[in-house]
């Protein structure tokens, strides 16, 4: 029997809303249509007995606790329990948190992967445009995630501006047909 993908999207502030958003609909998707990935969502505020969620069928949700009301020692905390369960951890956003997240991840598991993914439009494009700081941030953190992922060209093409990394065109809401063969690391 081959090994399943261990999948998971680490986001503490996931509310239900966001398990049928991006947030939630990567890893169910990923967990519908690929027989070889387990995955999760991982949030310290959805609510589990919301009769919603007995419609996600990709994937499981897991709550964890807030540690100290911090995003940041919360995802330290999960990461270093679980670290050695995971090939690749989902983060959004590419701040400071996700930087540290992703060090300690390598750290503990050198093989696993990261994928980042922007969610940005355009107001935040500008942060990073407009922000010398948060330009050596995002800088810092391209070079420690596996893949970065915006929602289109135009963003796409901001952010290269900022910095010359890959980054992938993902839409919000497309599946495609092909068929989809994910490698254990």
């Amino acid at each position: 029997m081959k090994k399943k993908v261990r999948f998971v999207t680490f986001y503490p502030k996931c509310h239900n809303l966001g398990l049928f958003k991006d947030v939630g609909q990567i890893p169910n998707t990923l967990g519908i249509i690929c027989d070889n990935i387990d995955s999760k969502v991982v949030s310290s505020i959805v609510d589990l007995k919301d009769d919603n969620i007995k419609q996600i069928k990709g994937m499981e949700i897991e709550k964890i606790p807030f540690v100290f009301r911090s995003e940041l020692i919360t995802g330290l905390v999960y990461i270093l329990r679980k670290a050695n369960r995971i090939d690749w951890f989902n983060f959004y956003h590419g701040g400071r948190k996700v930087y540290y997240w992703t060090l300690l991840y390598k750290i503990l598991n050198p093989n696993g992967k990261v994928y980042l993914k922007m969610d940005l439009n355009y107001a935040g494009c500008e942060k990073y445009s407009s922000s010398t700081k948060e330009q050596r941030i995002f800088r810092k953190v391209a070079k420690v995630v596996d893949i970065i992922s915006v929602e289109s060209e135009a963003i796409r093409d901001r952010i290269k501006n900022v910095c010359d990394v890959d980054v992938k065109i993902i839409s919000n809401g497309y599946i495609s047909n092909e068929s989809i063969d994910v490698k254990p690391v």
